[in-house]
């Protein structure tokens, strides 16, 4: 029997196996790749370097792509600026820029658009632009190259401000007053300034948080340059580099000043400060009766700190008799402007003959659990309170490597708290097991710091698994050399770094393999850290460069041919 199927029966199979085969095929996915290139100006009216620009004329800027409209207008800069803040009309990709007044005769004008403009993805320009152009015959052409680095990394986004002035004093307040020249850093960390006339200059690195192109020294982070500014038409500045540093301008106060059975007085303050300014300025504190009937005590010794800032110090101020005392500490540790002169002081605490049954400790070893240089052979013991340094028995600190075999060592006492063995030689590749015999440590009551031996491990870097790093420094001629140059290595992956004070024009370091980013300073006063200076006081920074390369470390190889330079 034969059967009909219907025209809409048929119809239905048809649109069915249609829509199954389409949804069978495998099609890539709509758009392409992932946006992740920040926007550029294509071209400008008047055109950069023009000269005779007409005082009447507008002021256009064409991007390559739609941009955030907002980010835009805050990352432009007029120098000099105008009296009034210009009219920003959009149309499209062009943002045209309208001044309230005509233009001043015979001047160059630079309109800067900072790193900070993004497109509608959020992607950031890769490096400021600058347009400068003159309404007179001749363009001013100074320039100013460097790097930002912010915890050693390259710092983008951040605002430079060139001054009229050589340098700050105590009577600048930068949250009032616009850098007449302006410029943010890229995303690699440099920026460039440039079309400026000849003269002296204050040029200073700020994060402009709250984008109103003023430097807020309370609460935005900062840079100083390592020499002054003088500007020479024809004489670029190049090497002008900035390490970001900040500092807390409010009041600092004594919380708690107490005397502990240790005989150490224990000072809370009321936020963290720079431990090196307590450690450099022993001499600016004091421990002072209540009544003023006995004599001033200052500290003798600070207890270690491996902190670079801390809200609790503790001191020893030597024999203390049993009164009341006040705590006081000259103002010219923390000195900013708001507050230069005087002192803070604690309450009044009571410092009474206390028992003493506490045994010190050791709170830090140097070589413990690590992986040293064989030249590593200085070790260091920080104890909680000052302990007897008149013994010093060879029978203290026993070491020996994997194979039994004993080692030699000088012991110094650099302080009370402080204790120093310098071992006559360690080779490479070894185990080391370090004894100390704790009992032989006794604090100033007699309390011993235990009752049995102590042992510490550490290692030494077999010599076949490092690499070999050799190149020349080089010094310009601007920069203070008083001090030594320090080439740090930073892994490219981990933590760890490796200092090395340079003397001479070349260098030979061992280094385990791995790839790694290399900079350097002067360190102009020899403390090992690089300083990023003060703007009150004012203190210029220690000069810094970074090496443009990754250097790569092979074990057994040499690395040659690192030219490594301070303009």
């Amino acid at each position: 029997m034969r059967r009909i199927i219907s025209h809409a029966v048929f119809a239905g199979i048809i649109l069915t196996t249609f829509l199954l085969l389409n949804c069978a095929k495998v099609i890539p996915p709509p758009g392409g790749p992932v946006d992740k290139t920040g926007a550029k100006i294509v071209s400008t009216t008047p055109q950069k370097g023009a000269t005779g620009v007409l005082p009447s004329s507008r002021i256009s800027l064409e991007f390559s792509e739609s941009i955030n409209r907002k980010t835009a207008e805050e990352a432009i800069f007029f120098t000099p600026r105008f009296a009034e803040k210009p009219e920003f009309k959009w149309k499209g990709k062009t943002l045209h820029i309208i001044p309230v007044d005509l233009l001043e005769d015979s001047t160059t004008y630079i309109i800067n658009i900072g790193a900070g403009v993004k497109d509608l993805r959020g992607n950031l320009m890769d490096r400021s632009y600058v347009l400068a152009f003159s309404t007179g015959p001749a363009i001013d052409h100074g320039r100013i190259f460097g790097t930002v680095v912010r915890d050693g990394k390259p710092a983008g986004g951040i605002t430079i401000g060139l001054y009229d002035f050589p340098k700050p004093d105590s009577t600048t307040i930068f949250d009032s007053i616009y850098p007449p020249y302006m410029t943010q850093s890229g995303k690699d960390g440099k920026y460039a300034l440039e079309y400026l006339p000849g003269g002296e200059y204050f040029l200073l690195a700020f994060s402009d948080d709250n984008a109103n192109q003023r430097f807020n020294l309370s609460r935005e982070q900062f840079g100083v340059t390592d020499r002054l500014i003088r500007l020479t038409p024809g004489q670029p500045l190049s090497g002008i580099n900035f390490s970001l540093t900040s500092i807390d301008t409010s009041r600092v106060s004594i919380l708690l000043a107490t005397y502990t059975p240790d005989k150490l007085v224990k000072v809370t303050f009321s936020r963290k400060v720079p431990v090196e300014k307590i450690v450099n300025n022993l001499n600016e504190i004091t421990l002072i009766p209540a009544d003023s009937g006995e004599s001033i005590l200052s500290p003798q010794v600070i207890l270690k700190k491996t902190a670079v800032t801390d809200n609790t110090f503790t001191f020893y101020f030597g024999v203390i008799n049993p009164g009341e005392y006040r705590l006081r500490m000259s103002n010219k540790i923390f000195k900013t402007p708001e507050d230069s002169i005087g002192f803070i002081e604690s309450a009044v605490s009571e410092i009474a003959e206390i028992e003493d049954n506490r045994p010190p400790r050791i709170e830090y070893m140097s070589h413990y659990n690590q992986l040293l240089f064989a030249e590593d052979n200085e070790i260091i013991f920080h104890f909680s309170e000052p302990v007897d340094t008149n013994i010093l028995p060879e029978s203290l600190l026993v070491i020996t490597d994997g194979y039994d075999r004993r080692y030699d060592y000088n012991l110094e006492w650099p302080d009370v708290v402080s204790l120093k063995s310098v071992v006559s030689r360690l080779e490479s590749g070894l185990e080391y097991h370090l004894d100390f015999n704790r009992p032989l440590i006794k604090d100033l009551s007699g309390n011993p710091a235990g009752d049995s031996t102590w042992r510490y491990r550490f290692r030494t870097y077999n010599i076949d698994s490092l690499g070999t790093v050799t190149g020349t420094a080089s010094i310009g001629p601007a920069i203070d050399t008083s001090g030594s140059l320090m080439l740090v290595f930073s892994p490219v992956k981990g933590k760890s770094r490796f200092e090395r004070r340079i003397s001479g024009k070349t260098f030979e370091t061992i280094l385990p393999p791995g790839k790694y980013l290399l900079f350097g300073y002067m360190d102009d006063n020899k403390n090992d850290r690089e300083d990023a200076g003060s703007l009150f006081p004012f203190v210029f920074s220690e000069s810094r460069a970074a090496y443009p390369d990754t250097i790569r470390v092979r074990a057994r190889f040499e690395t040659a041919g690192i030219d490594f330079r301070i303009k």
